[in-house]
């Protein structure tokens, strides 16, 4: 029986290797709550967590850009057995 090194066991091994491929994610800085256009990204990460500036509510923010096209293709080696 051949087995998977440990090392490589969770590797997800792409086809592309074209680095532009990947760009960081824009988030939205429009509250979730109240809808006031501004708010400040609580986490250095371009602003996946925020805090509204009007209400002063923590959020998850919205991804503003549009899904990766071959996510399916991508994904499909991932899904389980059962």
């Amino acid at each position: 029986m051949n087995y998977t090194p440990l090392e490589e066991a969770y590797g997800i091994h792409h086809s592309t290797t074209n680095k532009s491929f990947y760009k960081p994610v824009t988030y939205s800085p429009v509250c979730i709550y109240c809808n006031h256009p501004s708010s400040m990204s609580l986490i250095n990460d371009g602003g996946s967590f925020r805090r509204c500036d009007r209400c002063r509510k923590q959020f998850a923010a919205t991804i503003l850009d549009p899904p990766i096209q071959n996510y399916t293709n991508s994904t499909n080696h991932l899904k389980g057995t059962n």
